[in-house]
């Protein structure tokens, strides 16, 4: 089991409600991560306007693609990860601008998750980075569970 935090913004609620993460196929903000998303990994979902960690999910096995048809959505062997062309899940939660950004993207990845714990959990990093995911050291993962007298029990 690895610990991941993504920054979301608007799309915090759909995501994390829904059961899933979306981004687009590319190399910048910490995107080529989501390919190595294993199925246990612990996901801390950070939302930049609230400026805390809002819930944990747990990534689970690959199911059907989530969003609407795309002839393209396929599973990338070996990874948790389904690609689709198309449109991004959380189109409708990005701003004009970032709208704009993701149409120059030919596809997206999708990884399913589980919510685990929905409330305001605080920072978890000092200084989040502006990038998507990223990989939280274990010991600085099990000590801001500890912290907020969560067991790790829960979250398997």
């Amino acid at each position: 089991m690895s610990f991941y935090q993504v920054n979301q913004n608007k799309s915090f609620e759909r995501e994390f409600n829904n059961g899933y993460l979306c981004c687009p196929d590319g190399s910048p903000g910490g995107w080529p991560l989501m390919k190595e998303l294993t199925t246990g990994d612990i996901l801390f979902h950070y939302n930049s306007r609230r400026g805390a960690v809002l819930g944990i999910s747990r990534v689970v096995h690959i199911g059907q693609h989530k969003g609407g048809a795309s002839k393209a959505a396929k599973v990338i062997p070996g990874t948790q990860c389904i690609f689709y062309s198309g449109r991004h899940l959380s189109y409708d939660d990005l701003t004009l601008k970032q709208q704009e950004g993701h149409k120059k993207y030919s596809g997206f990845l999708e990884v399913h998750t589980v919510p685990l714990l929905k409330r305001n959990l605080g920072k978890l990093l000092h200084n989040s980075p502006q990038v998507y995911l990223l990989r939280i050291p274990d010991g600085e993962a099990r000590d801001f569970i500890k912290n907020r007298s969560i067991s790790l029990d829960d979250l398997k």
